[in-house]
């Protein structure tokens, strides 16, 4: 080499010449080289960081549009030099801005979205960096996160005319009126003094005929805006011509008729509200209902609910209530509407003919929203279950629920149904200030409605030729009303359903609610379906009240479900706040190598019924019948390997195997195989385990305390590990933004060659080769 030089009269110098291997790589004006080719140095990028590390901080007296365009300069120009962006990790929300701006202008709009979802890792309270951010947002179609920005712009600078044209726009090109209205309401979130908020709610609400939330609305725009009382005028109009023809005076006999029709809890009441944002529902009120209530309810001043049940758990009516799916109503035009309200009408029609056919009275009253109800008095206060148990054969007679309706029956419920309020008639419903009048069959108004009241016929129930005993009927325990029909509910499936809170509750919000969350449905994957093909038909049932429900897709994780059930303890990890105001208080006889989980209400169900089914006959066993018998049971053992039953429910030896861990939100796998789904009997405080002699109280005594300190040590470990779980997350999207930067599924480092790949569960998967093990 030096030979080399010197024929072209040149000279190493010893302090900057070395001989490398190249595959060792070297610097050479910035540039790192090897054999895989070259890039951009560390420590040209490392200078590049610390050159944008001077934008940390942030003032609100910065021009925020200027500090941008200077730092795209900076990084512009480290791109024409070295012709890629993809090393450098911006170190504030500026550079972010300044470096996702820049990308787009590149046209490499893919890396965009990666950047903008990294904003959320800076803080900042400045209003121009928020728009900037709904810019990014708003060019990439993200219109939800947009508007988030767009928001926050707002609620640092409520005079910031360019984040309200955003959202204008935003809100104008959207088609979807409950869109507009979820959009709006977290705009309000942030700002609770955006005068044109509320005046966009009050707009949609009176399209969709809600006018009390829409008078809400707008009478709060008016306070934080007094010019705004000319545009009051039309919500008015709209209000009188939705209650036009209801003006009604009650005398002082009528409001005393009507406190002893509708008279049930004597403690307690419920009343309607509303905000101006569209939220409402029914407050409970622990205080008598007073007579002078039911005038201000009758004169529209107060939404008034009762319960049903008295304290001696008799009831004095019961109600039919018929509504749309909320499935429906969000993606229904108003002629689609029109027609679902009538069609709730001959639904209520349907169990009035089968009243008639009874010889019972109904009286049918408009809801006042979306639906009817349906009004059958006694003569006196009656039993509880046996008037469920009258109105459930009722709904049985008329057929049930046709599709898009659903039919619930006040009181409804089993264990809390002494808390279900049933509104009022005669009132105003809050939601759309409309009165809620009772009706002809033809679905009119009945003209004289004081003079309804008075000619109410109170059933007879001792007249019901009906078998309907204190004791509820198996048909009321094993039948479960909803929108797509009844279910048919074994009495192990019904055990399950009703003893488990936590899983009733989950069916009980899919029904009122129409949402459930990913965990919510992985529960009752989990727990439901070990019923068998009921079991999925049941599950299936209770999807279909989601709004998004899609059977196939439900059908496919169905199958796709692993082979155990969920444990009472992974229930209650992943819904800790539920577990903390439903207690579990199950108590189970744990089968061999089994954990508590809600599936063995299956068991303890099924093992009632053989018990109840089953008698053995003793008999005298001679030495040829026992031959005889033991080759029939060789031979049934052999058949029952083969065949295995169909109709079993469970397999415990199978399906406690292991526990399945689905609930458990999907992180990167490092190689490491821990186990630690599967429970034993102590996972839960409340088991009895069935195998612990009562002769041995000292031995209990111990092995109570031993598993005590386990059970305190697991749960040690288990905030260990989700502690660990967050951080090998945060490692593993390190190495992910790295490994891209590279463009490179293999790197080999000082300790061996580094993989990234994808294992077959989807997880992300990193392998570590090292050499000559």
């Amino acid at each position: 080499m030096e030979a080399c030089l010197a024929k072209l009269k040149l000279k190493s110098h010893p302090a900057k010449t070395v001989i490398s291997h190249v595959a060792g790589g070297i610097v050479y004006l910035g540039f790192f080289m090897d054999t895989r080719g070259k890039g951009p140095g560390t420590k040209a990028i490392e200078q590049l960081h610390e050159s944008l590390r001077q934008y940390d901080k942030v003032r609100k007296t910065d021009n925020i549009r200027e500090i941008i365009i200077d730092i795209k300069t900076k990084i512009r120009g480290w791109y024409n030099y070295y012709n890629t962006l993809k090393p450098i990790s911006p170190p504030n929300i500026l550079s972010l801005i300044a470096l996702a701006q820049l990308t787009g202008e590149l046209g490499e709009n893919k890396n965009i979205r990666e950047l903008v979802r990294q904003s959320g890792d800076f803080q900042h309270k400045h209003p121009q960096i928020f728009f900037l951010l709904g810019e990014l947002f708003l060019e990439l179609g993200m219109r939800t996160q947009a508007m988030r920005e767009f928001a926050c712009a707002l609620e640092h600078d409520p005079a910031m005319d360019e984040a309200k044209q955003r959202i204008r726009n935003l809100q104008n090109s959207e088609k979807d009126i409950h869109q507009i209205i979820e959009q709006t309401k977290l705009i309000l979130h942030r700002n609770p003094h955006y005068t044109e908020g509320y005046q966009k709610l009050a707009e949609c609400y009176t399209k969709l005929g809600l006018f009390g939330f829409a008078e809400k609305a707008y009478n709060k725009a008016i306070e934080l805006d007094d010019e705004l009382q000319a545009e009051m005028a039309f919500r008015t109009e709209c209000t009188k011509k939705q209650n036009q023809g209801t003006e009604f005076e009650f005398s002082a006999d009528d409001q005393e008729l009507f406190y002893e029709l509708f008279k049930g809890r004597t403690d307690a009441y419920s009343k309607q509200w509303i905000d101006e944002r569209g939220k409402g529902g029914f407050m409970h009120i622990n205080h008598p209902l007073k007579k002078s209530y039911i005038y201000k309810h009758l004169k529209g001043d107060l939404t008034l609910a009762v319960y049903p049940i008295t304290a001696k758990e008799t009831v004095n009516f019961i109600v039919f209530d018929i509504d749309i799916s909320n499935r429906q109503i969000l993606g229904a035009s108003d002629s689609q509407l029109d027609a679902l309200r009538e069609k709730t009408h001959q639904e209520i029609l349907r169990i009035k003919n089968v009243c008639d056919e009874m010889g019972l009275s109904l009286y049918i009253e408009d809801s006042g929203y979306k639906g009817r109800h349906g009004w059958l008095f006694f003569n006196r206060e009656t039993p509880v279950s046996r008037a469920v148990h009258l109105g459930n054969e009722i709904i049985k007679k008329a057929g049930g629920p046709s599709q898009d309706m659903i039919w619930e029956l006040f009181p409804k419920g089993r264990i809390d149904r002494h808390l279900s309020a049933i509104k009022l008639p005669l009132g105003i419903n809050r939601k759309n200030n409309k009165r809620c009048l009772f009706l002809n069959d033809s679905g009119k108004p009945e003209q004289d409605q004081a003079g309804v009241l008075r000619s109410i016929q109170k059933n007879d129930i001792d007249k019901i030729n009906i078998n309907s005993g204190a004791k509820e009927s198996a048909s009321e325990q094993s039948i479960i009303v909803t929108d797509a029909g009844e279910i048919q509910a074994t009495p192990q499936m019904f055990s399950m359903v009703n003893k488990c809170k936590l899983i009733k509750h989950l069916i009980n919000k899919a029904r009122d609610t129409n949402y459930l969350n990913h965990y919510e449905r992985v529960g009752l994957l989990y727990t439901l379906t070990f019923a068998g093909k009921e079991g999925v038909d049941f599950l299936h049932k209770v999807m279909a009240y989601c709004i998004n429900y899609d059977f196939n897709y439900t059908q496919r994780q169905v199958e796709r479900r692993k082979g155990s059930p969920v444990s009472c303890a992974k229930l209650m990890e992943n819904f800790f706040e539920l577990a903390e105001t439903l207690p579990c208080d199950c108590k189970f006889q744990l089968p061999p190598r089994s954990y508590p989980s809600p599936v063995l209400y299956l068991l303890e169900a099924e093992l009632d019924e053989t018990c109840k089914s089953e008698i053995f006959p003793e008999r005298k066993i001679d030495k040829d019948d026992k031959q005889t018998d033991d080759a029939i049971d060789k031979e049934q053992d052999l058949e029952n390997r083969n065949n295995p039953d169909e109709n079993s429910i469970l397999n415990f030896e199978e399906i406690f195997s292991m526990e399945t861990s689905d609930l458990v939100p999907k992180q990167a796998s490092f190689e490491i195989k821990t186990d630690i789904t599967n429970l034993e009997s102590s996972a839960c405080p409340h088991v009895q385990p069935a195998n612990i002699s009562e002769k041995e109280p000292e031995k209990q005594l111990s092995s109570k305390q031993k598993i005590t300190d386990l059970f305190t040590e697991y749960l040690t470990l288990r905030q260990k590990q989700k502690k660990t779980d967050e951080e090998v997350g945060i490692i593993s999207d390190k190495m992910e933004k790295l490994f891209d930067s590279d463009e490179n599924n293999s790197v080999e480092t000082m300790i061996g060659t580094i993989t990234r790949t994808e294992a077959n569960n989807g997880n992300r998967k990193w392998i570590l080769e090292v050499s000559g093990v």
